[in-house]
């Protein structure tokens, strides 16, 4: 039976309903729907019954579709379902007379008549801007419901603004959904896009480090499998590619090493047509760092141009093509508009993945490819979770705001770098970011972060650009690795101010095993962490920062003698002991062996045969009173950090002479040289109450001792500070159980301000 035979059919056969007035009014059937019900005369839709509120009739059709052929002159139909009764997509539809020459007719909110009534059908729950996905196709088991959810965003869209209404149901969905931040709002209840059944997207690899090693000549060159340029000689390493067109190539480099010309030091990576000079892509990076690179494979054969001015270390390229992976897209159409942007809110993303497995899925993207237009919109209660990356933020994302979500997969949030008009200030309110490998992936963005927790990752932060985290959380479990650093900036400035930084978890005691917290690759990075409150950032080596730009600690607080390494950077130029070859001179060195004279003290130290150690022997009789002062410089008001090098050399026919406890007893004092005491030893105050003893069995092996005058309980001296009388910090030794035969070697001591 057609729909038409089917619509007259019901018409003639079928007892038409009746709804009362009075329900009506209750039930928020929307405002079109009612305006349409007020319109119906009493007469027509009275029930007989005097004081009655008037009902009104209701005809019925099995699909929407049927709709267009009633004949029976009535104001309101109800469609048992969209393409089948009880498939969701059913409701109750109100006529409208034609009032232009145009008349609505989508099929899913508007149906126009086909009976030359000249009028059309409308869904008594669409108030012109909100509609729900159920409008637009069956919500069954086994569909795609992203191709559903698409058709109700394109029709929102296509009317020029308004909201999908996605409730609180899950929504199984196998493909993408794109979303233009401009004419469509998405707002839910709890409801969940579930991708779990999204298959992973398969990834092929075109180009790897070992290709562009195998190609390398002139000032490319393999070394210590790397990939190296060397000189200013900017001779260009090329390979041809091999892509399908429309494939989206990716590129990730990690580069070591960009040192040489003092004032713009780069290395260029450009895509060109083949045989043209003109590229097609170009980048252009001025520090070391980790880089990834997006863009549409082109449909001409194009080559691959790597070109430096400096010297250069590639540690690892990749360059591969995929299909998109993104579950939703955020990009702005060709009739969208330049502002006004939207929001989405009350919605949970559920990709396929697990913890530790990345499938290469991204669960939210944000890039628009058109210009004077933008991917931007406010975020709110929205959940990502179980992607390989949760948040991508590409070409024109910029003054977008996330407030209240989470953000978890392999990788948190992914600014990528290269981008287009992208990148200014993009903020997190109260979100969680949590990921297996990074937490914050930044190519280059201004993003700023209130109240938010970055948490349980392998790095809180990677890449460039500009953070400012204000009153945030971050933590994670204990660094099992000597090279895990909880930041890692090529370039830009990371700004933590106040807020929570610690390491927490299982085997706690154990310690961290990470050399460094943070590495500051080039000289325009800078970290600065100010009045915040950390715990158990400590580091194997007792060194907090590293590399060739600047990190800077200011007002930390923490439970003593746990809370962070006690050096922040290793700097030889802010070395209150001096530059390391000045130890190296026997003549000037900053030792003083109280308990010896000159000729004495002059017996007891030697070079040894390893550079920059110091070899130290306790004379003819034993260690007795003797106490080794390494004394340098400091002011008033200083807090200082401290590290210093020791190793224990003993003779096989003196080891078993040992006395009951051979332990050495470290202090640190704040002192003046220049006013001794009765001992001889210089005026000082010990910094800590309790020496800290070092067994002679630890030190067959280099160990580094360091420390902080932060290190220091609430009762102990002030607060670390250098007091006003004290005019320089001393490492000090005591000799007592040194035995002839044992040689103690000192190399590195350094000291320098917090």
């Amino acid at each position: 039976m057609s729909d038409q035979d089917a619509a007259v059919h019901s018409a003639q056969t079928t007892d038409t309903w009746t709804l009362p007035r009075r329900k009506l009014l209750c039930g928020g059937a929307g405002s079109l729907g009612l305006a349409a019900f007020m319109t119906v005369s009493a007469a027509k839709a009275a029930d007989g019954e005097e004081g009655e509120a008037p009902s009104l009739p209701i005809v019925p059709v099995r699909t929407v579709r049927q709709l267009a052929h009633i004949q029976t002159a009535t104001h309101l139909a109800y469609a048992e379902g969209l393409e089948r009764p009880e498939d969701s997509g059913g409701g109750l539809f109100v006529w409208r007379p034609q009032t232009e020459d145009a008349v609505p007719d989508d099929g899913h909110v508007h149906v126009a008549d086909a009976t030359g009534r000249g009028g059309y059908w409308v869904r008594a729950d669409y108030d012109g801007a909100s509609v729900r996905p159920g409008w637009f196709g069956p919500l069954e088991a086994g569909a795609d419901h992203a191709r559903t959810i698409q058709r109700a965003i394109t029709f929102v869209s296509d009317v020029r603004g308004g909201q999908v209404d996605l409730g609180s149901r899950t929504y199984s969905c196998r493909s993408r959904i794109e979303l233009d931040p401009t004419l469509c709002a998405l707002t839910a209840s709890g409801a969940v896009l579930d991708f779990s059944q999204r298959k992973d997207v398969q990834t092929r690899d075109i180009v790897a480090l070992t290709g562009l090693v195998a190609v390398a000549a002139g000032s490319w060159m393999k070394r210590d499998e790397r990939l190296h340029h060397v000189g200013a000689e900017t001779e260009e390493l090329t390979l041809p590619l091999q892509v399908q067109p429309g494939k989206r190539c990716r590129m990730e480099v990690d580069l070591a090493l960009l040192q040489g010309d003092p004032n713009n030091p780069f290395l260029r990576i450009q895509i060109s047509p083949e045989g043209q000079e003109a590229p097609l892509f170009k980048w252009v990076l001025s520090a070391a760092g980790i880089y990834a690179f997006e863009f549409d494979a082109p449909d001409a054969p194009c080559r691959l141009r790597l070109s430096c001015n400096s010297d250069a270390a590639i540690e690892d390229f990749r360059l591969t093509q995929s299909d998109p992976r993104e579950c939703l897209l955020i990009r702005c159409r060709e009739d969208g508009a330049q502002y006004g942007h939207r929001w989405i809110t009350g919605l949970r993303l559920r990709g396929p993945g697990t913890a530790g497995v990345d499938n290469g899925l991204e669960g939210i993207r944000f890039q628009t490819t058109i210009d004077s237009r933008a991917s931007r919109l406010a975020m709110r209660d929205v959940m990502v979770e179980g992607f390989g990356t949760a948040l991508v933020l590409a070409d024109r994302c910029y003054l977008a705001q996330f407030d209240s979500c989470r953000f978890v997969g392999e990788i948190g949030v992914h600014v990528l770098g290269g981008t287009e008009d992208a990148g200014e200030n993009i903020s997190f309110f109260g979100c969680a970011i949590g990921a297996g490998r990074i937490g914050i992936w930044n190519g280059g963005a201004e993003l700023n972060l209130f109240g938010t927790s970055v948490n349980f990752c392998d790095q809180f932060y990677v890449g460039a650009g500009k953070v400012h985290a204000s009153g945030c959380h971050f933590e994670t479990g204990r660094l099992l690795c000597k090279d895990q650093l909880l930041f890692d900036i090529g370039a830009g400035l990371v700004t933590i101010e106040g807020g929570t930084m610690m390491v927490s978890g299982r085997d706690f005691e154990d310690g961290n095993q990470a050399d460094h917290i943070v590495l500051c690759r080039s000289r325009l990075a800078t970290f600065r962490l100010t009045r915040a409150s950390c715990y158990n950032l400590r580091t194997a080596t007792g060194i907090f920062g590293s590399g060739d730009g600047k990190v800077i600690l200011q007002d930390i607080a923490g439970d003593a003698r746990k809370f962070i390494a006690p050096i922040v950077t290793r700097d030889p130029a802010s070395n209150l002991f001096g530059p390391t070859a000045a130890f190296e001179d026997l003549a000037n060195l900053p030792i003083r062996l109280v308990g010896r004279d000159e000729v004495e003290q002059r017996d007891c130290l030697s070079r040894h045969s390893e550079a920059g150690v110091v070899a130290l022997t306790p004379g003819t009789g034993n260690g007795g009173d003797a106490a080794c002062w390494l004394i340098a410089r400091a002011l008033p008001g200083m807090r200082l950090s401290w590290s210093l090098d020791l190793r224990l050399e003993r003779t096989v026919t003196t080891i078993g002479e040992r006395p009951p406890t051979d332990d050495l007893l470290l202090d640190i004092l704040f002192c003046d040289p220049s006013q001794t005491s009765g001992n001889g030893e210089p005026l000082s105050y010990v910094v800590a109450k309790k020496p800290l003893p070092i067994a002679a069995s630890d030190l067959v092996e280099w160990r580094t001792l360091a420390g902080s005058t932060l290190d220091t309980r609430e009762d102990e001296w002030r607060d670390g500070t250098v007091p006003a009388f004290a005019t320089h910090i001393a490492i000090r030794l005591n000799l007592k159980n040194l035995q002839p035969g044992d040689q103690l070697l000192l190399r590195s001591p350094f000291a320098a301000a917090v």
